[in-house]
């Protein structure tokens, strides 16, 4: 059987744990793995990796210490790993500019607006 994984990125705990715990009704059909920020998700994505679970869904932060969520999102593109993985970005604070980067260069699926609680689909051509 196969087993499939969503990662959670975000660097503020509260958020990280709240997006967890809404997730854990899925946790039959998905491993629900945790990450405070970019680096800590690569680290997720080796273990990953080893235990030959593949990647469904990833979620990032986009204020995030060191390493933004769009250009977490953007490197993920190119890896074999997450070839296949829905990218959805979650942020208050993501100007238009850093947006567009994230639809255009991360191949983003959907942003979670966290300011107005929308959800907004991200049309592809």
């Amino acid at each position: 059987m196969e087993e499939f994984a969503i990662i959670c990125i975000d660097d503020e705990r509260d958020v990280l744990d709240a997006l967890t715990n809404d997730l854990e009704k899925f946790s039959r059909h998905f491993r629900i793995e945790p990450a405070e920020s970019a680096k800590d998700a690569m680290s997720v994505l080796d273990e990953l990796e080893d235990d030959e679970v593949e990647v469904a869904l990833v979620l990032a932060d986009h204020i995030m210490p060191g390493m933004s969520g769009v250009d977490f999102l953007i490197g993920l593109r190119t890896d074999k790993r997450t070839s296949k993985a829905k990218k959805v970005l979650i942020t208050a604070q993501a100007g238009l500019d850093a947006t567009i980067d994230a639809v255009n260069r991360a191949n983003l699926d959907h942003m979670i607006s966290e300011s107005h609680g929308l959800v907004r689909n991200c049309m592809k051509p």
